[in-house]
């Protein structure tokens, strides 16, 4: 055996597994991941499409289901036990379609292109995240380059007020505050001491989007250096837009996997299921959409050489 291998396994040995769980990164500067993250999203909602004499509303169902798909490479590009590090994620691959039976599958098609070629830009994108020693999540920047990139992207035809009008909406979807409290959830998967199998937590989210969040984590599992957290919460949501005040409830359930030794998260399933109403003042006073929704999130990170 070469010393170069025998001080490795050396090494190795020295390395005591955790009969608990943390969350605490013991990471390496140069630690590589690849990423892929997925989302199905449906809606289904019931809309007005005539009123009678009477005032009987007629009603009829409407569908959608969109499914991003993003790849990535994360990087860890400072780290120091005592006071936590730096990572950078390089965005390389997106991807959405929408479907729709609402719309004939060639314009369909067209339109899915044409949102896939503005996604494009974001293909070599950077975000520099920083984490304290608990591994939560601090700081992002790199939001702002991301916007440009895609007002860069749109259409050079496309008129100035609408194209405000999606710069508002980046502004406000694609900000660094929005993707910290996006994190959130990440952030509270991490214990605030050490738990064993068997051991929970507490934790409640609300972020400036109208989201609320209260909920649990439990470490099930300990096994082979995998940590396996299940969650469950219940969600509200009030949304408003011009005016309108919308209001949706539900339940998420997810299950989490994370290297026990390096605290680096490695798997992440997600499923989420509201039920809500639009009003529709247009129709009158008392008038609202029901709606439900359902998301389908998987995160995986895996190392790379």
């Amino acid at each position: 055996m070469s010393p170069a291998a025998l001080e490795a396994q050396t090494a190795e040995s020295r390395v005591v597994a955790k009969d608990y769980f943390d969350g605490r990164p013991n990471v390496q500067t140069g630690d590589k991941f690849d990423v892929r993250y997925f989302v199905r999203t449906k809606i289904a909602q019931n809309l007005p499409v005539a009123i009678a004499e009477d005032e009987t509303i007629q009603w009829d169902n409407s569908s959608t289901s969109v499914i991003i798909k993003v790849a990535g490479d994360y990087e860890i590009t400072a780290f120091d036990a005592s006071r936590g590090g730096k990572a950078r994620l390089t965005f390389s691959n997106l991807n959405a379609t929408a479907q729709t039976p609402e719309i004939a599958p060639a314009q369909l098609a067209a339109r899915n292109r044409q949102f896939n070629q503005l996604l494009g830009a974001i293909s070599g994108a950077t975000l520099e995240m920083s984490f304290d020693a608990s591994g939560k999540v601090t700081k992002i920047s790199g939001v702002e380059a991301l916007q440009n990139r895609l007002i860069r992207a749109f259409p050079t035809n496309m008129p100035a007020t609408l194209k405000a009008q999606f710069k508002a909406q980046l502004d406000e979807a694609l900000s660094e505050k929005s993707l910290r409290e996006s994190l959130q959830i990440g952030n509270a998967a991490l214990p605030p001491q050490p738990v064993r199998v068997g051991e929970s937590w507490p934790y409640q989210i609300k972020d400036s989007s109208g989201l609320a969040m209260r909920g649990s984590f439990k470490l099930v599992s300990l096994q082979n250096g995998v940590a396996t957290l299940r969650e469950s919460s219940n969600l509200s949501l009030v949304d408003k837009t011009e005016g309108v005040t919308s209001q949706f409830r539900g339940v998420q359930n997810g299950t989490l996997r994370f290297d026990n030794q390096s605290g680096q998260m490695r798997e992440y399933t997600l499923l989420q299921r509201l039920t809500g109403q639009i009003p529709l003042e247009d129709f009158g006073p008392n008038i609202k959409i029901p709606m439900w929704i359902s998301n389908e999130i998987r995160v995986v990170m895996e190392p790379t050489e």
